[in-house]
């Protein structure tokens, strides 16, 4: 495989490029800083070099990326070490070394590496005597700004992310013994501290105001540090510090720093400095954002609002606003709540001030208010603002349910801060609907509590409060582990009326906990032994394929928005495209897990870490792309409500010789269990197969992971088992019994056999998890196969069953067929892909059926397929194919190359196509039936793509076929359909006339039906 193109060039960027080289793993860091070191970079050094490499350096540890950082870094300062050291390589020298220090002591936060520490420490002795000697005080000044810097900030940082700062800088330590083997450790802090305060001192002598305020600022932080782990004071010390820093700092550059030593000052009883304050206030927010961030802006508006509202709450108010912009620029949950939080306390203290009594609760305290105002007369905005502060202290007082009362009391009496802050009015109601939640769970009103946690649930989603959703949804699902059975139908309910946003909203979390309480669910329902087929029915329509459903109901594939962001992600994997082998693309570098046990795992969520190779960065590429893609069906479909579709309907749909077979993967009595509905015009059944064996596995391969339901060891065994040719008849017949007896067993397979001497002669079956990829046909009931008996048609989702949304609408009308084969014996195979010698004549007999012609080899391009897929009732393609088993949306077709085009259709161009009223897609292509099914049971690929954009039945392999047997298959299917048959009585004629030519099992059972049969 060719290298990829390096990011940075060099020739103009030798320090980056060596960089990129170390860490795409083509170097080592020792071998990086030999060639840094060399004459032939040395000599390409210059000031404006130097210091934007340093820029880079300063730019990666401030965006947090301390290891990247630190690595360009150490290649920087070999190279500017190796350089005279006089005072014209000390020009040139400086910056190389002040960013190394600055680079580790972001590094040090996350990797506790003493050793790095050491080294930095003596680059900075180094860099204080070369100063001394040379007599530059600037150098020196900067130096010891950067030496405080490293003692100061590694400490400190634990501390911004709350909870404990011994117990998180006690874990720090510990880890850089670990880490660092026998070096020396870091200073203990209050030895750090120190060393930090001299070194700011030093810097601050003599220097220029711009220079001598960070200095100040320096000491203040170190010696309020100092005072927590010594216990001495040293407030008016720093006071004077603060009063000296304020004037210097610049708000545009600092304005958390200006809010942070005015409010030491405030802390040591010192007044606010006005004119500092309306400096602050000066500044454009939008300037501020783009200097310092959304989530810094937030904060330090809040941090001045906090210090101003003991003098005007209205100006404190004010300031909350002020920072509405960057709230929303941030989309951060912690800061929306913060700025949440913030604006409710203000708001109460700009309304009222007046201490209400609620010592004996809260809805007698609102009685005595009113009393009070009515006796005093307050105004209408008094009134609420003492009604508010009455809601603010419920939650001490365990009476959630009484704020909530008095919110919509004190709405409907002065609707005007509800109406100006909405977010906040809703976070707060959030709040007390969870508070409410805990009350009611621990009481034991199990019915209360699951109430009170879904409207909550309703408040935190739109807000994007991820976490605490999630949090939500877990006591949730303790409501539902707890109850005994007399809430389940409004438990099922109230988690379908949440569950697409929940998945929507938290994504693979939030899928897993719903996989586990509908696994819960239904084993509680099994083990009563009084099973109500209807609630069983609604919990797996909450558990499988929701989004897929909710998609496919509202068109939104039709209906997806361009996107910019998946626009430039396509132009970058197009770019890496020429680098990666077609046969390498899609099979996840370097994994050596077996392809078809992947296939049958759940389709990954997380998106792979940076790649070193092209390989690995377009897979990385592909990943974020895919679940891009998914994210914006999932929000399109969340645009109307849906229902439950319930099983007395459903069974009303069902044709007179058609019965429904549901399948569930899920748990009973501590074993995995296969559990079944089956469903006719004359009645329901179900069952259980326990298993003694685990629900969930796991494959591992160094730092790679695959996750799958346990029963994927018997699809693979029997997808095995039919290619193996040196099994005999009846050692076959065992794997297929043996896979059969999942399903087909007990009560169900007793009522299957009723309903065939009804007449019943069609099984619909919407599988679960690797049951989407298994030979259902052949799965057998004692000595006879399904498919002796029952024409077997696949459904990936139940909402196929029911019409959707956008039926009505006017579809493109269509007629005939368009058939398409590609040999990949000429010019056009530009992959050099194995030769088809069958799949010209195939499509050229499956366009003879209808009286039309073929588009063989070169004629076959994308464009002529899109064309034909707007104009055809049907369409045929024989050709290659294959999965991606990272990015399900990559699945492709192979098609002749054409200008402007790579000779490749994937799934993803299919989405935003009107292919409503095309009833048939047939692919006779290696994997192209196949696809991804992902943990909530979601199907992705080429065949869901087809159907989210209109497409009513797709007919494929379930493996790789011989060409005789595909072309012979696909060639009787068009003539049956052309001879006036439905497409579900087309497909059983075809595989009855494959299997009296080509009677093994593996030939004429890999073709299968997924979706509309008339």
């Amino acid at each position: 495989m060719a290298n990829p193109a390096p990011l940075y060039s060099p020739v103009t960027q030798p320090v980056e490029h060596l960089a990129e080289r170390v860490a795409r793993g083509e170097l080592r860091l020792d071998q990086a800083r030999a060639l840094a070191a060399a004459p032939g970079i040395t000599a390409r050094l210059d000031l404006g070099y130097t210091q934007s490499v340093a820029q880079l350096i300063h730019h990666l540890t401030k965006i947090g990326r301390g290891e990247p950082a630190l690595v360009v870094a150490d290649v920087l300062l070999a190279a500017v070490q190796s350089l005279p050291d006089d005072a014209a390589g000390s020009k040139l020298r400086a910056p190389g070394e002040l960013a190394y220090i600055e680079s580790v002591q972001s590094a040090l936060r996350e990797k506790p590496d003493w050793r790095n520490y050491r080294a930095a420490g003596a680059v900075g002795a180094r860099l204080l005597r070369r100063a001394h000697r040379l007599g530059d005080a600037q150098l020196a000044r900067w130096a010891h700004n950067i030496l405080g810097e490293l003692h100061f900030q590694p400490l400190v940082a634990p501390y911004a992310g709350g909870g404990s700062w011994p117990a998180a800088i006690g874990a720090w330590y510990r880890r850089g013994g670990e880490i660092s083997g026998k070096a020396r450790p870091f200073p203990p802090p209050a030895v750090a501290f120190a060393n930090a305060l001299r070194h700011f001192r030093r810097a601050a002598r003599g220097a220029p105001d711009e220079d001598r305020c960070w200095a100040l600022k320096g000491q203040v932080q170190a010696l309020e540090w100092l005072q927590r782990v010594r216990g001495t004071s040293h407030a008016e010390e720093i006071a004077a510090l603060a009063a000296e820093a304020l004037p210097l700092i610049d708000p545009r550059e600092d304005l958390a720093g200006i809010s942070y030593l005015m409010n030491l000052r405030q802390q040591a009883g010192h007044p606010i400095d006005a004119e500092v304050f309306k400096r602050a206030l000066a500044v454009p927010v939008q300037e501020l954002i783009d200097r310092s961030g959304p989530a810094a802006t937030v904060t330090a508006h809040l941090n001045l609002a906090h210090l101003i509202e003991p003098l005007d709450a209205r100006l404190a108010l004010a300031l909350i606003e002020r920072a509405a912009p960057a709230v929303e620029q941030a989309q951060d949950a912690n800061v929306l709540a913060r700025h949440c939080n913030a604006l409710i306390g203000t708001l109460v203290a700009t309304l009222s001030t007046d201490a209400i009594d609620n010592g004996a609760g809260t809805l007698a305290a609102a009685r005595g208010l009113r009393a009070r105002a009515e006796a005093e007369q307050w105004s209408v905005p008094r009134v609420v603002g003492a009604l508010l502060a009455l809601v603010r202290d419920c939650p001490a007082r365990n009476e959630e349910i009484e704020g909530l009362k008095l919110l919509e009391t004190a709405q409907q009496v002065f609707p005007d801060p509800f109406n100006a802050y909405p977010a906040a009015m809703n976070f707060w109601r959030m709040t007390l609907w969870s508070g409410e939640g805990v009350n009611n769970a621990n009481a034991g009103k199990l019915r209360e509590a699951m109430a009170s946690y879904a409207n909550a649930l309703r408040l935190a989603v739109p807000l994007g409060l991820r976490e605490f959703a999630l949090q939500q949804l877990k006591y949730l699902v303790d409501i539902g582990l707890r109850d005994e059975g007399a809430l389940l139908l409004e438990f099922v309910g109230v988690l379908f009326d949440l569950g697409l946003k929940l998945e929507i909203a938290l994504g693979a979390e939030g899928a897993e906990q719903l996989q586990m309480l509908a696994t819960h669910l239904t084993e509680r329902q099994v083990a009563t032994g009084e099973i109500n087929t209807n609630v069983l029915h609604f919990t797996w329509q909450v558990a499988k394929a929701r989004r897929f459903s909710a998609a496919l109901r509202v068109g939104a594939a039709r209906a997806l928005p361009g996107d910019e962001t998946s626009a430039t992600l396509l132009a970058q994997i197009a770019a890496l495209r020429t680098e990666v082998p077609l046969a390498e693309e899609g099979t996840g570098p370097g994994s050596r897990i077996d392809r078809t046990r992947r296939l049958l795992a759940f389709a990954r969520d997380g998106i792979p870490a940076a790649g070193a190779t092209a390989l690995e960065r377009m897979t990385n590429l592909q990943a974020r792309f895919d679940a891009r893609l998914e994210r914006r069906l999932a929000a399109q479909s969340d645009v109307r409500e849906s229902e439950l579709f319930g099983l007395e309907d459903l069974r009303a749909r069902l044709p007179e010789r058609t019965a429904l077979l549901q399948i569930f993967l899920g748990e009973y009595a501590g074993k995995s269990a296969v559990h079944s509905l089956l469903a006719a015009r004359k009645g329901t059944w179900a069952a259980v197969t326990p298993e003694d064996r685990p629900l969930l596995v796991e494959f591992r391969e160094a730092e790679r992971s695959e996750r799958a339901y346990a029963y994927e060891e018997d699809v693979y065994l029997t997808r095995s088992a039919l290619l193996d040719e040196s099994l005999t008849e009846a050692q076959l017949g065992e794997f297929l019994h043996a896979a059969g007896g999942a399903f087909l067993h007990g009560n169900v397979g007793a009522a299957l056999d009723e309903l065939k001497k009804t007449g019943c002669d069609h099984l619909l079956v919407v599988p679960h998890g690797p049951f989407h990829f298994a030979p259902l046909q052949l799965f057998a009931r004692g000595k006879r196969l399904l498919a002796d008996e029952w024409n077997v048609t696949v459904l990936p989702s139940i909402e196929l069953l029911r019409p959707r949304a956008d039926d009505g609408a006017d579809k493109p009308a269509r007629a005939g067929v368009a058939a398409f084969g590609l040999g990949f014996a000429g010019p056009e195979n530009v992959y050099g892909l194995g030769a088809l010698p069958e799949a010209v004549d195939e499509a050229r007999r499956v366009a003879k059926a209808f009286g039309a012609e073929a588009r063989v080899d070169a004629q076959a391009t994308e464009s002529a397929v899109l064309a034909a897929l707007a104009q055809a009732r049907y369409l045929h393609l024989a050709t290659h194919g294959a999965m991606n088993l990272d990015a399900p949306s990559f699945q492709y077709v192979v098609v002749a190359p054409a200008a402007g085009g790579d000779g490749l259709l994937f799934a993803h161009e299919l989405l935003g196509a009107d292919l409503r009223g095309v009833q048939l897609v047939s692919l006779s292509a290696c994997e192209t039936a196949l696809g991804r099914i992902d943990r909530a049971d979601n199907p992705r690929g080429l065949p869901a793509a087809l159907l989210l954009a209109g497409v009513e039945t797709i007919v494929g392999t379930l493996w790789e076929v011989a060409g005789d047997v595909a072309r012979a298959f696909f060639v009787a299917l068009y003539r049956a359909l052309a001879a006036g048959g439905a497409r579900g009585a087309s497909f059983r004629a075809a595989q009855l006339e494959v299997r009296r030519r080509f009677p093994h099992p593996r030939d004429w059972g890999a073709f299968y039906l997924l979706g509309g049969w008339d």
